[in-house]
């Protein structure tokens, strides 16, 4: 069969594909399969508390990657996808001022089955820790300040920063602004105040004490419904979740007669816990079963997670023969018994809001002796009320907000002077090393750690 112009045309197409195809295929296995970049980048810095993560090209074997990945100094962790990201999460908080390398050995293996033909290598340095903080009193806005250099400014917004939560990986602060039509919106930006942008506009609303999920996904927060008319105060509030990436929310509760404040995520992110003020108690909503245990109080406070999600301490009104008191209590959420906490320490003194360490060995709690004066000091003790010795002695302040650093060596905490007009919060440092303590900002509230 004799073949036409057309015919040879076409022939010499199809044979042109072939060889293109053939050519790519070729290219693709010398080229094999590809990394993309990794978090942080080669010669960037990491909060303590962060992750570091490896962008892939295609999917890939899970397996054939986290075989093949190490972080050195030797580190142990543990792995988690996020479509083509893998990421290691320490299972300690990675040493300040420290450099590791993390490495990929060659020999990964994609979805499709080609391998990743050489070595990846970067390093990357640990920053030390900050301290976040509100001023002034009549101008609020979120400052920074490393343990060993200057404050920073983080926000301008004219004075209406609200409250704040840090990522648990440190790399972005969610904070409550209100708004111009007196509603409180919530913004996020980056650990260094870049991106600062509305995450969810609540317009009338007021939205606030942000809470983060463990991987950092999702927000968990109080929304407040505007009055029903000008000027009217704003109805009860209700936990409600934001995406983090997208803004997108929803109530955590289906039914609108539950309501809750001030929602807090359990370490491994298994449970909700909320205040809710027409029970007289803490609603412990636990996720994966939708039961709930209540623990009641009448502190109107959230109490403290235990690091492992499986317990909280909290606080009630206890009365004795002598006079009222606020003692601790235990929740453990395995067994779903309520018992009354540090039963070996002084049965007369009053309790503030404990915190519990990274360690789970120590808690820091406001505490008040019976026959002291009115102030709260700062004390620490182990979990079973053991060990207690106070940290702070001087009935002039009154101490609160207590927040252990990421490794337990270090509590912040906010002192505010007692008898005297006009006085203004002061942000403290107690070192567990030295036992030193420091003054780190005056006019200021609200503290926490940014790792």
């Amino acid at each position: 069969m004799k073949l036409s112009r057309f015919d040879y045309i076409v022939w010499g197409a199809i044979a042109l594909i072939v060889i293109i195809l053939l050519g790519v295929l070729l290219l693709g296995d010398r080229v094999g399969a590809q990394v993309a970049g990794s978090l942080p980048s080669d010669g960037g810095e990491i909060g303590g508390a962060g992750r570091i993560g490896l962008e892939f090209a295609q999917p890939m074997q899970a397996e054939s990657v986290e075989s093949r990945f190490s972080v050195e100094p030797a580190t142990s962790g543990q792995f988690s996808w996020d479509g083509q990201t893998v990421w290691f999460t320490p299972d300690a908080p990675l040493e300040p001022g420290q450099q590791y390398t993390a490495r990929l050995k060659a020999g990964a293996v994609s979805a499709q089955g080609r391998q990743t033909k050489t070595e990846t290598v970067w390093r990357f340095t640990v920053r030390q820790p900050s301290i976040l903080y509100i001023a002034p009193t009549d101008a609020r806005e979120l400052w920074r300040k490393p343990l060993d250099g200057e404050p920073e400014q983080l926000t301008s917004t004219a004075g209406n920063v609200y409250d704040f939560a840090v990522s648990p990986d440190g790399s972005q602060i969610a904070y409550s602004v209100v708004n111009d039509e007196n509603g409180v919106d919530l913004w996020l930006m980056t650990d260094r105040g870049a991106d600062g942008h509305i995450l969810v506009d609540c317009k009338l609303d007021r939205c606030s004490v942000p809470s983060w999920s463990p991987d950092g996904k999702r927000l968990a927060y109080s929304r407040e419904n505007s009055g029903i008319a000008p000027g009217a105060p704003p109805g009860p509030p209700r936990a409600w979740l934001a995406d983090s990436a997208t803004g997108q929310t929803t109530t955590l509760y289906q039914d609108q007669q539950v309501l809750g404040y001030g929602p807090s995520w359990s370490p491994d992110g298994r449970r909700i816990a909320l205040l809710d003020g027409i029970i007289g108690g803490i609603r412990v909503l636990d996720l994966q079963t939708q039961e709930e245990l209540i623990l009641p109080t009448q502190m109107g406070l959230v109490g403290s997670w235990s690091p492992d999600g499986n317990s909280m301490l909290f606080n009630d009104l206890s009365l004795t023969e002598s006079q009222p008191l606020v003692k601790m209590f235990l929740a453990d959420f395995t067994t779903r018994q309520i018992n009354t906490a540090f039963d070996k320490s002084t049965a007369s003194m009053d309790y503030g809001v404990p915190t519990w360490s990274p360690t789970g060995e120590w808690v820091a709690v406001g505490v008040r002796l019976a026959d002291g004066g009115p102030g709260s000091q700062l004390w620490i003790m182990r979990p079973d009320g053991s060990d207690a010795r106070a940290v702070t002695d001087d009935p002039r302040f009154t101490c609160g907000s207590f927040h252990w650093d990421s490794w337990g060596r270090n509590i912040v905490f906010q002192r505010f002077e007692l008898g005297v007009p006009f006085a203004k919060p002061e942000i403290m440092l107690w070192s567990a090393d030295t036992g030193e303590i420091q003054v780190i900002a005056r006019d200021a509230s609200l503290p926490n750690w940014l790792p």
